[in-house]
């Protein structure tokens, strides 16, 4: 088992590919990064893509920043290359690849820590919630515990056959099928591999509130539904998928471990 301080000293790194910063995606990923950076232990973040504004978003927030994702004929990234590179990228160990308009809170980092002392390798995932949320948070004391509230009081949680966020140590996942990034079916990947490598599957959600802007009315978002090439890519992955380990498979009720409301981690 890993010691606390050794787990502290190392804090960890989360990385994202964040879409275009102009209008709502930018409003949305300056709340997200905004909390990551208000997490504790404060967590390197890596930032990739060459969508306008991420390098000087990088830079504004003092993140790294990785340009020159290999993508497909429509410019969508594969998510293959996101995994590898972060992986060479990362300063630490403890990682998490998370979506750029999520927001954190200090449950979610309490729930990653207590996962790292219980596990040696593991793999982190829960259900969001969703909520209306249209304005830049100004992160005021106790922004935590009103958020929260409102999140489980109003928010809706969205589907198990889907996580917002993966936490686990550099070398999980050496190698990832080339899916294309918010597509659909990428994330049930990520979430049906760990146990056939049998490495521990943990759904923190009754210990992380998170949160995402935007109650959904599809499974498909906003900033997708009008362009063309959404539904092609969309059963690439599902193809790719399906060719794997079906379909159904790679949800967060498939979790073997729960992180609690008290933050013990626990067999279901």
């Amino acid at each position: 088992m890993v010691g606390i301080s050794e787990v502290v000293a190392d804090t960890f790194t989360i990385f994202s590919v964040p879409r275009i910063w102009k209008g709502k995606p930018d409003v949305e990923q300056r709340n997200a990064v905004g909390s990551w950076l208000r997490l504790r232990p404060r967590p390197e973040i890596i930032l990739f893509g060459d969508d306008e504004g991420t390098g000087s978003a990088a830079e504004e927030y003092g993140c790294c920043w990785v340009s020159g994702l290999p993508c497909n004929e429509h410019g969508t990234p594969f998510i293959d290359s996101v995994f590898h590179l972060a992986q060479e990228w990362a300063t630490r160990d403890l990682m998490a690849f998370v979506n750029a308009d999520i927001i954190l809170m200090q449950g979610w980092a309490d729930a990653l820590m207590a996962c790292a002392l219980k596990f040696e390798q593991f793999c982190m995932v829960g259900q969001r919630q969703d909520i209306d949320l249209y304005q830049p948070m100004p992160f005021q004391e106790g922004w935590q515990a009103q958020l929260e509230g409102w999140a489980r009081t109003y928010g809706t949680y969205f589907t198990p056959a889907g996580s917002d966020y993966f936490g686990f140590r550099r070398g999980l996942y050496p190698e990832v099928p080339p899916f294309l990034i918010g597509r659909s079916a990428w994330d049930n990947w990520l979430m049906a591999y760990p146990p056939t490598a049998g490495v521990p599957l943990v759904d923190a959600t009754p210990a992380a509130c998170i949160v995402h802007p935007e109650t959904r009315t599809s499974k498909v978002s906003e900033w997708v539904r009008h362009q063309p090439h959404v539904d092609e890519e969309r059963r690439y992955n599902k193809e790719l998928m399906a060719g794997i380990y079906g379909l159904s498979a790679g949800r967060v009720t498939d979790a073997q471990w729960q992180v609690t409301a008290a933050g013990e981690v626990n067999e279901r």
